[in-house]
């Protein structure tokens, strides 16, 4: 589980509310793969807090273990910043898509990772506000 590694978030820049968000509640969140997250560090301003956060809560859905089996094509989710995504399928695979993803969509290639309190997808892409 990835409970024990949490501590690691409190370190970042808006990374203490993530942190008590996920140990106080249930959630499911899509964490960018190594590749995806490398790109979303190199395209924001790490010194503007309040867009950390939004990417950080534009990942996750709050009050809610979304497994694979529970993913439906063409549904909207609302996030914890209060924006939707949507599950896009094609073939046998899914994407959780932003408004403001453009290009190769993000795609769930890593499913139902167990959390103390949730549970993780990987995606290859960051999920984008618009």
């Amino acid at each position: 589980m990835l409970c024990e590694n949490a501590s690691m978030i409190g370190s970042i820049p808006g990374g203490s509310e993530l942190l008590q968000f996920l140990s106080e509640g249930v959630y499911t969140f899509f964490i960018p793969n190594n590749e995806a997250a490398a790109s979303l560090i190199a395209g924001i301003d790490l010194t503007d807090i309040g867009a950390i956060i939004n990417i950080f809560e534009y990942h996750l859905i709050p009050d809610s273990k979304v497994f694979e089996k529970d993913l439906e094509c063409d549904t909207e989710v609302t996030m914890k910043n209060g924006q939707t995504t949507t599950t896009e399928c094609a073939g046998e695979n899914f994407f959780q898509v932003g408004d403001g993803n453009t290009g190769e969509l993000p795609q769930i290639v890593e499913t139902d990772i167990l959390t103390c309190t949730g549970v993780v997808h990987i995606v290859n892409q960051p999920i984008l506000p618009e």
